[in-house]
């Protein structure tokens, strides 16, 4: 019968120098793995605290004196408009008879009306329904336009299915 080798002193070194190698390799891999879950974490409870939402509409404070007032709202215009139209063709006064995309926005149930976001093709106005359930989506829209509390505002007299 033949004897068994044993592996000599060197190859026996050179293996545990692999194997503590791998060893290293792994834990520097778990590390990595670590601190990328941490930073994706870390930014989701970034945008959980910072909220990500749009801001909410100005809500509307009736006064005793004015039923209707108008909420702020910041628009700004890049061109000149001629002084008796809007940018969006429609009349700067008087009587408004025209087809917008109408979203509600908010209710004031104190004064029975609700105040609406009334949007063309290039320009978005505040609006006052005189009535509590207006339906979102394309209608034609009568009213006169109004200024409250340095606020420019559709005061609406009627609402029609847009043709």
């Amino acid at each position: 019968m033949t004897t068994p080798l044993k592996p000599s002193p060197a190859a026996i070194l050179s293996m545990s120098s692999v194997v503590n190698t791998a060893k290293v390799l792994i834990v520097i891999a778990l590390i990595i793995l670590g601190v990328v879950v941490f930073a994706v974490i870390a930014q989701k409870n970034a945008l959980k605290k910072s909220g990500n939402k749009l801001p909410k509409p100005p809500q509307p404070k009736p006064t005793p004196s004015s039923p209707v007032t108008m909420p702020a709202n910041k628009t700004t215009q890049s061109a000149p408009v001629p002084a008796n139209t809007t940018s969006s063709g429609l009349p700067a006064e008087g009587t408004i008879d025209h087809v917008f995309f109408l979203k509600p926005s908010k209710t004031d149930v104190k004064n029975n009306g609700t105040w609406v976001m009334l949007a063309t093709d290039d320009r978005q106005i505040y609006g006052y329904y005189h009535g509590l359930s207006p339906k979102e989506g394309f209608v034609k829209v009568s009213g006169v336009r109004k200024i409250a509390n340095g606020r420019k505002y559709i005061d609406i007299t009627d609402i029609k299915p847009a043709a």
